[in-house]
């Protein structure tokens, strides 16, 4: 039979499509092109055709759906599919590749024929990765609560900065805001646009505590918008332009990786989010493909690179001397020679509990549970982060359990420490890979109804660019992703080290990207310490009666239980957290650290207000501050039970 002159004598007055009615498989994919075609084509079996179209034998029916238009051509096998989707607005583009690209066709055919061929366990594959095929991928209700819980994320992010600003960069803060902008633009040299650039920033309108207050202000207000429905594209700007200020003013105590993941995040969901006054909560519209993507590709780029930092970097210090074959394998792999990496050995578990920054009242019951335990649940993290997230791209079903298996992963981390809004934010980007077959039926006959058409459709021409600058975009920050894998990869540990080189045009693309805050790399504890040190900062009146300075949040007095932070991101028990690493292991003072030592000596109000309690009456600061460091370990189950202490500490300087 040729292809290409069959034609029937009596055609009909629609375009037909024809199937082998017997096939449950061919049923289910059946149904997915009628709701692509929407009246376009009409769809009837073999069986109840019979020998209507006396060109066509039962025996090809039996191997091939037929499509049948008006002028009496007819098509069958993928042609036949490709056509059918040609009639249906927006799905051209698979005949273009057929009709146009050398070896599209072949190819399309001989994968239509091993389909037919094998329909019976295929069926019971869709039915386990895809579950009904008749019912379509849409992402209505995903991607209006992406937005809403997005905004939640960044009301969370300004409020918890909000009621520290003062103490940290306030104009009585420990670093004033004054102090900073001053410093850049006292440049020697340095032109407007060069000063502006090293610190992007809404605050050169006013680099004080004002100022300060209004970014504050105007981003809380654009995230209720935002968890509203209302404007939802403006005020995601907004979120993104005041926090992405927030960030470049501040970046002593906002330069945190869930900082710029915030950022990035709020940057891609602009390609989700509609334009209009109001986005109804109970008929959404469906988001863009890209945008979607794009929020896929974010959250892939966030597992994989995390994973990716873990394997590719080696710790200070010599690896093991008789290195297991899963390590000889990994190295020939990854050309990263065989060091001193707990990752990789599956220990890391056995430190991170009691090392991380700020450690929960669980993190003492985590810490204690077998090595065999810390070992699974390492090798468990491993999986999730390097492994699963390559499902996000896969059928609809493998996507939903790689998205619940991501989740899974956060809620392990919120239930054993504090990484104030990360953990969240990393969840709600989870929220973009469910469908709306996900949901349960309530919630898909909330969103059953048609959205109502837009008041003012825009003219196509203007539609298109809008189209085409969202696509240009999306590809932009696609580009910069694989680029930032590149630069993740070159950057891991070589023996020797390469000789450094500058930076081509490309990874300067990058950087700026990342400066910028809307594409960025990650990559959570690529080393895992195995010490804790601790800086204790005491003071005293009269030199010889010395007080500690107690912290809300991180480790102090070793009896005090730990608790937990989240959503609330303490700044200044973070960066305390550093400080100790920086003093215990490069022997350097943070350049902050005297000045905030000075502010605690002068008895600054603003700055005692980010401390659990002062051990002086508030007009008799001390005259004299000193500083200690210790090492800070979970105490054991046994020395618990007898003293009641969460932690030991052996002061080391």
């Amino acid at each position: 039979m040729d292809l290409l002159t069959l034609r029937v004598a009596n055609p009909p007055a629609h375009p037909l499509m024809i199937w082998d009615g017997e096939c449950r498989f061919c049923g289910g994919w059946i149904r997915r092109w009628q709701s692509y075609t929407k009246g376009a084509v009409d769809y009837e079996t073999f069986q109840s055709v019979g020998t209507r179209f006396a060109e066509i034998g039962e025996k090809d029916y039996s191997k091939s759906v037929f499509l049948i238009l008006p002028d009496g051509r007819a098509f069958r096998g993928a042609e036949a599919v490709f056509e059918s989707l040609n009639l249906a607005p927006g799905h051209g583009l698979g005949l273009k590749l057929y009709r146009h690209v050398p070896g599209f066709k072949a190819l399309s055919e001989w994968f239509y024929g091993g389909v037919a061929q094998n329909r019976q366990w295929l069926s019971l594959l869709t039915k386990i990765f895809i579950g009904d095929p008749g019912v379509p991928s849409t992402y209505r209700f995903s991607g209006m609560l992406f937005l809403r819980l997005l905004g939640l994320i960044f009301l969370v992010a300004f409020i918890s900065f909000w009621a520290q600003s003062a103490g940290l960069v306030g104009d009585h803060g420990i670093i004033p805001l004054t102090d900073y902008f001053g410093v850049i633009n006292g440049t020697k040299d340095a032109t407007a646009s060069t000063k502006f650039w090293t610190a992007p920033s809404l605050l050169w309108l006013a680099p004080n505590s004002h100022g300060l207050n209004v970014i504050c202000e105007v981003g809380s207000a654009c995230s209720l918008l935002l968890m509203a429905g209302l404007a939802p594209a403006w005020a995601l700007i907004g979120c993104v332009l005041t926090y992405a200020s927030l960030r470049n003013g501040v970046p002593m105590f906002l330069n945190f990786q869930w900082d710029a993941l915030l950022i990035e995040s709020g940057f891609v969901a602009l390609f989700l989010a509609p334009w209009g006054f109001w986005q109804r909560a109970w008929a959404p519209r469906e988001p863009s493909v890209v945008g979607r993507l794009s929020a896929w590709w974010l959250m892939f780029k966030l597992m994989v690179m995390s994973g990716l930092v873990k394997i590719l970097t080696n710790g200070v210090g010599p690896g093991p001397e008789h290195p297991s074959w899963f390590r000889q394998v990994m190295s020939k792999l990854t050309n990263v020679p065989i060091g001193n990496n707990t990752w990789l050995d599956g220990t890391a578990l056995q430190y991170h509990y009691f090392t991380q920054p700020i450690p929960a009242s669980t993190s003492w019951w985590f810490h204690h549970l077998s090595p065999s335990v810390q070992a699974t649940s390492l090798w468990t993290c491993m999986l999730i982060e390097l492994v699963v997230p390559f499902a996000f791209f896969g059928p609809r079903r493998l996507r939903h359990l790689a998205a619940l298996l991501q989740i899974f992963l956060q809620i392990a981390l919120l239930a054993s420490g504090n990484y104030g809004f990360f953990n969240l934010l990393a969840m709600v980007l989870c929220i973009p890979l469910f469908d709306d077959t996900f949901w349960p039926e309530r919630v898909r006959k909330i969103i059953g109804g048609e959205p109502p058409p837009p008041r003012h459709r825009l003219p196509t021409t203007l539609r298109l660019t809008g189209q085409m600058t969202r696509g240009l975009f999306a590809g932009f920050i696609l580009l910069i992703g694989f680029i930032q894998f590149g630069i993740t990869w070159e950057q891991r540990t070589q023996n020797p080290p390469p000789a450094p080189r500058a930076a081509n045009f490309f990874e300067n693309i990058a950087i700026q990207a990342s400066q910028l805050g809307v594409a960025n790399t990650y990559g959570l504890f690529r080393v895992m310490t195995t010490d804790r040190p601790e800086i204790a900062i005491e003071g005293s009146i009269d030199g010889k009666d010395w007080r500690e300075f107690q912290f809300v949040w991180k480790p102090g007095d070793p009896m005090r239980e730990p608790t937990f932070t989240t959503p609330h991101m303490p700044r200044l028990d973070w960066q305390m957290w550093f400080a100790a690493l920086t003093i215990y292991y490069d022997h350097q003072m943070p350049s902050w650290l005297p000045l905030f030592c000075a502010q605690l000596r002068d008895g600054n109000p603003a700055v005692l207000a980010l401390l659990d309690q002062s051990p002086f009456p508030p007009n008799t600061p001390p005259k004299n501050i000193r500083i200690k460091v210790y090492l800070y370990h979970f105490s054991t189950p046994e020395e618990f039970e007898k003293t009641g202490a969460w932690w030991t500490r052996t002061q080391v300087m």
